[in-house]
């Protein structure tokens, strides 16, 4: 897999990015603009604007990580809900067994939606790990340390197979 391969994106593919990271690209020089026919190798950068793109990027992860974790809170309110409507409807209208089927299947859905929102949470906290050394290395002390000390991960919570990763530096 290649990790550093010139980055070939379209207008409507930076318009799609967060604010703040199409404002950090957009201060980019590059060497030889890919427009112009290079590589769009960003070698012209000093150390403080790597930094700071890393940064943008570590603050839309951390969004991200907000947004979907509202979003679980959102389906567990309306999953709440509708077994509170569908058993109201069991009770009032005697209906049993449409009722055991309805709320069969309010489980499922929340459950896979709910996965799907913390698998991306897990690899988004991971990245997050994998960021927050980078900048501790480029800035050559621990400037970053919440994820690797007190993270989600690092809790074992979203671990996968219940262990902990081991704290990066």
């Amino acid at each position: 897999m290649e990790l550093m391969r010139p980055l070939k994106m379209g207008r409507d593919a930076i318009k799609s990015l967060p604010r703040p990271l199409r404002v950090a690209l957009g201060r980019i020089r590059l060497e030889t603009p890919m427009a112009e026919g290079g590589n769009g190798n960003l070698s012209g950068l000093n150390e403080k604007e790597r930094i700071n793109i890393i940064l943008e990027e570590y603050k839309a992860l951390r969004a991200e990580v907000v947004a979907r974790t509202t979003m679980q809170v959102q389906i567990y309110s309306v999953f709440g809900a509708g077994v509170i409507t569908v058993i109201g409807l069991m009770v009032v209208y005697k209906i049993i067994i449409g009722g055991f089927i309805m709320l069969c299947l309010l489980s499922i859905l929340s459950t896979i939606i709910s996965v799907f929102l913390t698998v991306g949470i897990r690899n988004i906290a991971e990245h997050l790990l994998e960021i927050e050394s980078e900048i501790n290395r480029r800035a050559g002390e621990r400037l970053f340390s919440w994820e690797s000390k007190f993270g989600i991960l690092q809790l074992g919570i979203l671990s996968r197979r219940g262990t902990r990763p081991r704290p990066h530096a």
